[in-house]
């Protein structure tokens, strides 16, 4: 019996030992991953692989008639992959965004040239051709064009437009073209709302740059 009981406890320790090793080896292993997982890199990586998916189903579910927080709500889905874009980088991409759905405008008010103007400006401004002042100066006309406005469509593509050549002075004006482009498209299509915010979610995120920087 004495016998008995001593195997049944050197067996025990022998299993304790092994799983403590195989343990420490195991957060080892996790410990390796983990710094490798903080190198910006990796972790970018993952986030535009991960992304899209999740920030799609986790959408929320939209009220009727669109307003600004519509697009706003979609845009803070992505809104993190923004962070490593330069200024004139997001300029380009706010006027993408803003040209994408200026046809909303420009089919209530084919006279008025304010907005692509604007959005002319902000690639301007880019391309070093003008200065802030200027194109500051343009998006204050293409708000100006959106107050003028009575289609809730036309009036948030003009906006777009105004963020877009906003986004020389500030940035985060390129956040505001993006959600006012939603805004936009969702204000288009009353019958298709969600898959209209959607779609033009998933036509943005396609949009971003690759590569973290505008190059000359």
């Amino acid at each position: 019996m004495i016998a008995t009981s001593t195997t049944v406890s050197k067996t025990a320790l022998a299993v304790c030992l092994f799983l403590s090793r195989w343990l420490c080896q195991l957060r080892l292993i996790y410990e390796i991953v983990l710094s490798s997982f903080h190198s910006t890199s990796l972790r970018r990586l993952w986030l535009d692989v991960r992304q899209p998916a999740a920030s799609i189903a986790s959408m929320p579910k939209t009220t009727k008639p669109p307003t600004y927080k519509t697009g706003q709500t979609a845009v803070a889905q992505y809104v993190g992959q923004l962070d490593s874009l330069d200024q004139r980088s997001l300029a380009l991409w706010a006027a993408l965004c803003a040209e994408h759905v200026l046809p909303c405008f420009e089919r209530e008010h084919p006279a008025d040239g304010r907005p692509r103007r604007a959005i002319e400006a902000a690639r301007a401004w880019v391309r070093g051709e003008i200065r802030c002042g200027a194109a500051r100066a343009a998006a204050v006309a293409a708000h100006a064009a959106a107050r003028a406005c009575t289609h809730p469509a036309a009036t948030a593509a003009a906006r777009a437009a105004g963020h877009a050549a906003g986004t020389a002075h500030l940035p985060g004006h390129a956040r505001g073209a993006a959600a006012y482009a939603i805004t936009a498209t969702a204000a288009a299509s009353p019958d298709q709302l969600e898959d209209a915010i959607r779609f033009e979610w998933q036509w943005q995120m396609q949009q971003l740059p690759k590569r973290p920087s505008f190059k000359e």
